[in-house]
């Protein structure tokens, strides 16, 4: 399970490095509102 995790993980990361290296585009940002988003629910 540790290894999936780490899989997606990483395939988020690259992801991240890849649209903050273009933050001006629309569809960058949106990807980066969806990526940095929380679930309050899981505070609570």
């Amino acid at each position: 399970l540790l290894r999936e995790r780490d899989f997606y993980f990483n395939k988020l990361r690259d992801i991240e490095i890849l649209c903050q290296e273009n933050p001006n585009s629309l569809m960058v940002k949106d990807v980066l509102d969806i990526l940095y988003a929380t679930d309050v629910s899981l505070f609570m």
